[in-house]
């Protein structure tokens, strides 16, 4: 099979890193929202599915899982 070229292997990677953009955006539930970049590039390459290691799982060791949150914890978004 034929290697894609390098064209095509930067315009995969943009349609990713835009992919993972949008994503990102609508978890922080504003669309204008910053990204950083660096987070954007680890979504983008994890397709938005990071592993439950602890390196990957770092910054939301302070909030409890959500099957183990209450229904009113201040982390939740507001939904009304």
């Amino acid at each position: 099979m034929k290697e894609p070229t390098r064209a095509a292997r930067r315009a995969h990677q943009q349609r990713m890193k835009n992919r993972a953009m949008r994503t990102m955006r609508l978890w922080a539930l504003r669309p204008n929202a910053p990204v950083d970049p660096r987070d954007l590039g680890v979504n983008a390459s994890t397709h938005c599915r990071p592993c439950a290691c602890w390196m990957c799982q770092a910054k939301g060791r302070e909030v409890p899982q959500p099957r183990e949150r209450a229904f009113d914890h201040p982390e939740l978004p507001d939904c009304g």
